[in-house]
């Protein structure tokens, strides 16, 4: 990790300080933010605001996010900003376990509504898919009923995204085992993802599952069913 000084930072431009963040991969969370605050967030440009909003996202600080993100010129506000607002009020809404009727859930899906719509004009797949997934984090909190009154056309691409998971989700093999080879090279064994039955694949395995203990001795078990290492 390359050491920086507060003074050395804020020197930087803005596209050098973007780059040496979007380097610095193992740069202390809280070192980076202490890098963006204190050139004072008046100070930030909309980029460097944007970072600042996904890493409180990231760290469980949804409030902070919105008043960042919140911070940005409207002029800038395009599909990722949509994303990244709407999940700080989903994630509201979902550790509070607040109904549809919440001021936090109706801001969650204003948002969600013009993120889909922008980020089909600026060709973001990604984010569009992003955005429906805040929508599965709410989930149990959602009136679909009332939600396809208010929003229709956001309710129908959404019908078509889960449509398409169920789809993806039959189209997976049920039977395969992963290799010792793929144990392995995992980096521990939380990259070995089991879901439940509401995700995208069901995952059964025989033994004793103690992390550790399977990373030191992978040839000892096998694991029935279907599955995904992440890249």
């Amino acid at each position: 990790m390359e050491e920086i000084t507060d003074e050395e930072f804020q020197a930087l431009s803005d596209e050098e300080k973007v780059k040496f963040l979007k380097e610095q991969e193992d740069l202390d969370i809280d070192r980076t933010m202490e890098l963006l605050t204190n050139i004072g967030i008046e100070n930030l440009s909309p980029i460097l605001l944007g970072i600042l909003g996904r890493i409180y996202n990231n760290n469980d600080k949804p409030e902070e996010a919105i008043k960042v993100l919140n911070s940005i010129g409207e002029e800038y506000r395009d599909a990722v900003w949509h994303y990244r607002c709407a999940y700080s009020y989903g994630a509201i809404v979902y550790s509070n376990h607040e109904a549809y009727t919440s001021d936090n859930m109706q801001q969650m899906l204003a948002l969600v509504d013009n993120g889909v719509q922008l980020a089909a004009k600026e060709n973001r797949n990604d984010i569009r898919k992003y955005c429906f997934e805040i929508m599965d984090m709410c989930y149990m909190q959602m009136d679909f009923e009332q939600c396809e009154a208010e929003y229709p056309e956001l309710c129908k691409a959404y019908s078509q995204y889960v449509a398409e998971k169920k789809r993806n989700k039959r189209s997976i093999p049920h039977h395969r085992t992963i290799t010792v080879e793929e144990i392995q090279a995992t980096d521990d064994m939380w990259t070995i993802e089991f879901l439940d039955e509401k995700d995208d694949a069901v995952y059964e395995y025989d033994g004793i599952f103690e992390d550790v203990f399977v990373h030191e001795n992978p040839q000892l078990f096998v694991f029935d069913g279907t599955y995904t290492i992440p890249e």
